[in-house]
């Protein structure tokens, strides 16, 4: 695809399927205890260490297995867990802070879930890579709802400023109500935007991969988008910032950016050799981000940026980390999505 970043986690958005409402769904239990686990399914093999290393307490890691694999978006749930999704085994998955997992296998086997968030009814809504929008209870209830354009798909996704679930689409931004009632709003072109976030401002911003654009959207539908001095650096994800700031991730210019919400940018070299994806806001008043290679790169890691610029690494072995989030036990929680099995991740900011 057009996106270098699609591209190497081959997720596939395609096709249309009907409405439906599912009951609850099929589920696994698999209590993993608290020790960190071996990865050896595409070990990268290299004595390679990242910059900026920090020991100590802070950035210890602990990981969990899951089974199947595929492990992509996660977020901390209404209920004191966490949340995740998992693409390959097109299900949900629910893991608490002592790592116990509950895993729920959606009854459409071709969902392929992706992003996930935390909406303002206490549910957990999630994105799927055909024309759904899926509700999943914090009981393991789901239920689905059909994008008006058969041909479209759900990308990224995050809770509004007005109590709607907002997500982005390939050419559109759209809202969905509690109720299931859904609105879109057109946009300049078809580019992918991976990442999707409220801000300071009450108004949603997003990234643009190949126009290499920060967006706005209104409530009401109206967009601005400011381009990013870094040619073709391929936006990743976003969230907001402590310090009221919007902050992106740089996929191909290896930079971590921040945008006022007066469309001032201004661009951080992470000084590693490896692309930030997601990027979340922690419980230190710092932002964390994954980074994340495919077998032979130098490795993978969790990092975090000050709000002054300053980079610190923390690697982990081999993972291929993707969604990430504030959770728990002040710690930062990351989805794994791995080869032959995936993982969730804990690292400790404090």
């Amino acid at each position: 695809m057009a996106s270098t970043y699609r591209t190497c986690c081959l997720m596939a958005f395609l096709t249309c399927v009907l409405i439906s409402s599912v009951a609850f769904s099929t589920l696994t239990v698999h209590a993993m205890g608290r020790k960190v686990v071996p990865l050896a399914a595409c070990s990268n093999q290299s004595d390679s260490t990242p910059t900026h290393i920090a020991p100590g307490r802070v950035g210890k890691i602990k990981e969990y297995t899951v089974p199947d694999g595929g492990v992509w978006g996660i977020t901390a749930g209404p209920d004191g867990n966490l949340w995740f999704t998992m693409t390959d085994a097109q299900s949900i998955g629910r893991i608490t802070p002592q790592g116990v997992e509950t895993i729920y296998h959606l009854a459409d086997q071709n969902s392929f879930p992706g992003g996930i968030t935390t909406g303002a009814d206490g549910n957990l809504w999630y994105t799927e890579s055909v024309n759904k929008i899926g509700r999943i209870t914090p009981q393991g209830q789901v239920t689905e709802f059909t994008l008006p354009d058969s041909n479209s798909y759900s990308m990224a996704i995050t809770r509004g400023p007005d109590g709607n679930v907002w997500f982005t689409e390939p050419g559109k931004i759209g809202y969905i109500t509690p109720q299931g009632k859904i609105t879109e709003f057109p946009l300049p072109n078809t580019d992918f935007r991976d990442g999707i976030t409220t801000g300071a401002d009450g108004k949603l911003w997003f990234t643009s991969s190949n126009e290499n654009t920060i967006g706005r959207i209104s409530l009401q539908g109206k967009v601005t988008e400011y381009p990013v001095p870094t040619a073709g650096s391929n936006l990743v994800g976003i969230t907001t910032g402590p310090d009221g700031n919007l902050w992106f991730t740089e996929y191909s210019g290896n930079k971590i950016g921040r945008i006022t919400t007066k469309g001032h940018i201004t661009e951080f070299p992470t000084g590693t050799s490896e692309p930030p994806l997601f990027i979340e806001a922690g419980p230190d008043g710092k932002l964390w981000f994954t980074e994340s290679v495919t077998c032979g790169g130098s490795g993978d890691s969790i990092a975090r940026i000050s709000l002054k610029g300053v980079v610190k690494v923390f690697p982990i072995p081999y993972s291929y980390p993707v969604g990430i989030t504030s959770g728990p036990q002040s710690a930062m929680w990351f989805a794994g999505f791995g080869d032959f099995s995936g993982l969730i991740g804990k690292v400790a900011t404090k």
